[in-house]
């Protein structure tokens, strides 16, 4: 987990809380402070390692989820790391299914699972985002958006750092890594189960569009061209595809997203 200096106190408590909730616990809980943090933040962290076996890596400044995530990953001592964000809230059963999952599926390298959306604590769930389960499916979804909730993976440590492991491209750290893992022949697979309930209140589709959303997509799609993952017909079309509504109203991207893009939630928190 990376943890920036603007990061809500409360939010992170209640991150934390749902890692000492878990059925199969963590050997370890890895935070990376992403730059100082603040009296609020650093109490935070000091009051869940009473509870959780909490180690932390601290960057001088803050440097972007790619580089903290980087910073990260070496430090972690075992095999199996899980991913999580400072806001959203892990299933009880998530390390549980992820790890029995990955001990019966040696080839598996990235497991992932479904997000449930919601905007606070204690508001009904708005939106199941589910993605294919593995094999060609996945491989030809990731072509055209990325394949991963990236707040469910686990993965293992080995086939990160021996595909580059996390590198600082803004808005898409994680869609490049898997990029990178595909082409040198991971394998992945998703869960349909919801592993993750993932806060999405907080600005994060307004953060996704404009023109500067819209420049730094463009150029993520020449990367994913240059290093062999797209033809140039796939990435003109995906650019053709995505541009126009990364330069639409909010209002309508997000119900874009919930409509076409999500399943009805079946549960609760």
């Amino acid at each position: 987990m990376a943890v920036y200096p603007k990061e809500s106190a409360a939010f992170l408590q209640r991150a934390l809380a749902s890692l000492a909730e878990q059925t199969l616990a963590a050997a370890e809980v890895l935070i990376v402070k992403d730059g100082p943090l603040g009296s609020d933040l650093e109490a935070t962290i000091a009051d869940a390692a009473k509870i959780l076996p909490i180690r932390t890596v601290q960057l001088a400044r803050h440097s972007g989820l790619g580089l903290a995530l980087q910073a990260g990953v070496p430090e972690c001592r075992y095999e199996f790391i899980a991913r999580m964000d400072s806001d959203d809230i892990c299933a009880p059963d998530r390390f549980q299914k992820q790890v029995s999952y990955l001990l019966q599926h040696p080839e598996v390298d990235v497991l992932g699972g479904a997000i449930a959306e919601f905007e606070a604590d204690g508001t009904p769930l708005l939106a199941v985002r589910r993605l294919a389960r593995g094999g060609s499916t996945l491989r030809d979804a990731a072509k055209r958006r990325n394949p991963m909730n990236h707040m469910t993976v686990m993965f293992r440590k080995s086939a990160v750092l021996a595909a580059g492991n996390y590198q600082p491209v803004a808005g898409f750290e994680d869609y490049f890594l898997w990029a990178r893992m595909l082409l040198a022949g991971s394998v992945f697979a998703n869960l349909d189960d919801v592993l993750v309930y993932a806060r999405c209140g907080n600005g994060m589709q307004a953060r996704r569009g404009g023109w500067d959303y819209a420049r730094e997509e463009i150029r993520f799609e020449y990367r994913l061209r240059k290093i062999g993952f797209l033809s140039w017909r796939e990435c003109l079309a995906n650019i053709f595809m995505r541009i126009p509504l990364r330069l639409a109203p909010t209002s309508f991207r997000v119900g874009f997203y919930r409509r076409i893009l999500r399943h009805r939630p079946e549960t609760s928190m």
